[in-house]
């Protein structure tokens, strides 16, 4: 529990008032919903498996956005991420950490709905 409350806490963007991401009660709910389900580990098993036994260098070429927030502690470089993936919507964003949904998620859905859009999934209007 005390693995998932730090990353809550230390990766929100502590700049954003009332960030839920920051609150001591809103860490307690999410830390126990992790630890009364079971499933803490294996949220965690998804860092720990990209360090120890990192994907095979490839080129993904389904269509991929990229939405970086700033208080996001890891930031992709964006040649880094053209040579690996098809980049086909690059966003940065002036607020906002690891968890958009829940620290902006008028930003977020906004990404969500352009990148549908982008690839002609978004709503139909007319």
């Amino acid at each position: 529990m005390a693995w998932i409350g730090e990353r809550l806490h230390g990766w929100s963007d502590p700049a954003l008032p009332g960030n839920p991401g920051r609150s001591p009660e809103w860490i307690c709910t999410v830390t126990s919903l992790y630890w009364l389900t079971g499933t803490a580990a294996s949220s965690a098993m998804l860092y720990h498996d990209a360090v120890r036994d990192p994907a095979p260098e490839r080129y993904v070429t389904v269509p991929t956005a990229v939405a970086h927030y700033a208080a996001e502690p890891v930031m992709i470089p964006r040649p880094w991420a053209q040579r690996h993936y098809n980049v086909v919507r690059w966003e940065r964003h002036a607020s906002g950490g690891h968890f958009p949904a829940i620290e902006v998620p008028d930003i977020f859905v906004e990404d969500l709905r352009a990148f549908a859009c982008l690839l002609g999934l978004g709503a139909r209007t007319g």
